[in-house]
């Protein structure tokens, strides 16, 4: 393994498998952007997320639950769906419930049949999940608002 000196400090190289992609590429243009190397944002990054776990003694995931938790204490109490792989939701399946929080499913869409006012009274949540698919008249920062740690939002 090699090393190098930079600042008085000693600096190994680490090799880490499977960072995404996409996240290490947004790194490197903010490396750029900010003349730091990628090194030093991941640095950041990882410090800021143990501070995180540290502060929730539960890590990403309880962020997630806390903020699971934090909209069942608002309101009504939120139905909390969750454990599949791909759901669509329809009116109807709205209509159902008080409250919805979805969470931890790897592709989540919501009907066309789901107007977008149905879907701001009903939807308190969408938190882990990878892929939400919305119809095309919603307005997309109105949605982003209900997400938490959500990698794609696409209208159809």
């Amino acid at each position: 393994m090699s090393e190098e000196r930079r600042g008085g400090e000693e600096k190994r190289v680490t090799s880490i498998r499977g960072i995404d992609r996409d996240l290490y590429e947004r790194a490197c243009v903010l490396a750029r952007e900010t003349g730091r190397t990628v090194g030093e944002i991941v640095n950041e990054a990882l410090k800021m997320l143990l501070a995180a776990a540290e502060v929730s003694s539960k890590g990403v995931l309880g962020v997630a639950r806390g903020f699971i938790e934090g909209v069942r204490e608002s309101g009504a109490p939120a139905t909390v769906v969750g454990g599949v792989d791909e759901l669509t939701v329809t009116a109807q399946d709205l209509e159902e419930v008080d409250a919805v929080v979805f969470r931890g499913i790897k592709r989540l869409a919501f009907s066309p049949d789901v107007p977008y006012e149905l879907f701001d009274k009903k939807v308190k949540g969408i938190v882990l999940c990878d892929e939400v698919t919305i119809p095309e008249g919603y307005p997309k920062l109105k949605v982003l608002n209900k997400c938490r740690m959500v990698k794609r939002l696409v209208k159809r």
